[in-house]
């Protein structure tokens, strides 16, 4: 297996930050085995760079740039050396699959041990709203990245002072809260990774703002929209290990509230609803879906994620969705590439 030398250090995931020297061994590949969220080199090998693959299609592929955290490189066809496979760390050899998949597998049995938590103090339970044991439910695979966290929805009714016992009593420590209560950030470091988990006792955070920065919910409107959450849910089973998730309409709901907090960013974000919607495809209630838009006033935030979807993840929508959402809304093109 081929090998490069790097020559400047890069931060290849959240816990491995390579020093100049390191060694990475990879394979060679063609666009056509590209995939998306491939750690990839890209260049020649005398001048190259190394990215996470966030789009492709048949002429180019986009990737974020880990040698400068901050760019998105448009790379074609001919300039993709191969996939990064294997990091030589000291002197023992690591897959950068099997860093993944331990991670994966240690916010599993976390995510396990807070529901069973809440269970042992008779609570109701948390929605599980992301994180990879979700992701694997609906992929049957896990996520092709190091992930930054897990995100749990609590009932409001929950005293946060009850909530931090919990989490406290099970090795977490608090290391964020928003200023204005929407979610608290608790870690702990687990075999080297450190693992996160946001717990949110509100939907919609600040950053969920209408353009001409005012928020679109009230706080009665957002208790409603809480209780929707709970009351549209499903059990599912992790290793034996009941957990609950939103069902696919009010999920695919929040999962484009999610984007529009981020900006419309985050390449993985996309393709985990396009996943969510091909295999609940026969689940979903497209009209109950846009009924609940417009009952919450959500179009403005929601419909460009649609938009985004179809332009650029090759999502295929209901004739209804792509005649009153695609088409209506075309407009807005123009303004939301801007964010990608």
């Amino acid at each position: 297996m081929p090998s490069i030398i790097i020559k400047k250090p890069i931060k290849l995931t959240s816990n491995i930050c390579l020093k100049t020297k390191s060694e990475l061994y990879y394979s060679k590949l063609t666009l056509n085995r590209v995939i998306i969220g491939d750690i990839v080199i890209t260049g020649n090998l005398s001048d190259f760079n190394i990215g996470v693959v966030v789009y492709k299609n048949s002429l180019y592929v986009l990737i974020k740039n880990l040698c400068e955290q901050s760019t998105i490189d448009k790379i074609a066809k001919s300039n993709i050396i191969g996939k990064v496979k294997k990091i030589k760390l000291k002197n023992s050899f690591v897959d950068i699959n099997n860093i993944f998949l331990t991670q994966s597998l240690i916010y599993n049995q976390e995510t396990v041990k807070i529901f069973n938590k809440f269970k042992k103090n008779n609570l109701l339970s948390p929605i599980l709203l992301k994180g990879p044991t979700i992701f694997f439910y609906y992929s049957k695979s896990y996520p092709n990245r190091i992930v930054s966290d897990s995100d749990l929805l609590i009932n409001p009714e929950i005293k946060e002072s009850f909530i931090n016992q919990i989490m406290l009593s099970l090795g977490y420590k608090i290391i964020s809260r928003s200023i204005n209560g929407d979610f608290t950030s608790y870690s702990k470091k687990i075999s080297g990774f450190i693992i996160i988990f946001d717990l949110y006792q509100k939907i919609f955070i600040s950053k969920s703002t209408s353009v001409n920065k005012k928020p679109f919910f009230n706080n009665k409107i957002e208790q409603r929209m809480i209780k929707d959450f709970f009351m549209n849910c499903k059990k599912i089973f992790i290793n034996t290990n009941p957990l609950i998730i939103l069902e696919p309409n009010f999920f695919i709901i929040y999962l484009a509230i999610h984007l529009s907090v981020h900006r419309y960013q985050g390449y993985h974000r996309y393709y985990f609803m396009k996943q969510i919607i091909v295999s609940e495809n026969k689940k979903i209630n497209w009209d109950k879906i846009i009924k609940i838009i417009k009952e919450y006033n959500l179009a403005a935030i929601i419909f460009p994620v649609f938009i985004l979807l179809y332009n650029y993840y090759q999502v295929k929508f209901p004739k209804k969705i792509h005649e009153e959402v695609i088409k209506k809304e075309s407009k807005q093109i123009p303004i939301i590439e801007k964010i990608l």
